[in-house]
């Protein structure tokens, strides 16, 4: 009967220690959801880039510590998500029309005269 018990146990334990093991932590923070671009204290983008379907749906959502905001780079898609703000803050904006779509933050990035962008910078592809 013990040997029973212990080999039931064995038995649980095994793919519970397995699927532990599966998970790791890379200390890059959490996750996004879905079709969600996550504005981090970091000045970045995460994803940076981030592919949909048209007629996608994007999410900005604005982590606390710095104050952001999204605007278009060389084109109006997405349209600008108004002047900069701080957390909690989310923007939505629907692709309708494929191809590749450029955005930056206002404040930690920049606008050059040909039209790039650097700095805190971040690209939607729509198929």
């Amino acid at each position: 009967m013990r040997y029973l018990r212990g080999t039931m146990a064995a038995t649980l334990a095994v793919p519970l220690l397995l699927s532990l093991a599966a998970c790791s932590s890379d200390n890059s923070g959490p996750a996004p959801p879905p079709n969600t671009v996550f504005l981090t204290s970091s000045n970045t983008f995460n994803p940076s880039s981030l592919t949909v379907i048209v007629g996608g749906t994007v999410t900005w959502e604005w982590q606390p510590g710095a104050s952001h905001n999204v605007a278009p780079v060389g084109s109006s898609v997405p349209t600008r998500s108004g002047p900069p703000v701080a957390a909690p803050h989310t923007y939505t904006f629907t692709f309708n029309t494929p191809g590749t779509f450029g955005y930056y933050c206002e404040v930690h990035g920049s606008l050059s005269q040909d039209g790039s962008a650097s700095g805190m910078v971040g690209t939607i592809i729509v198929q």
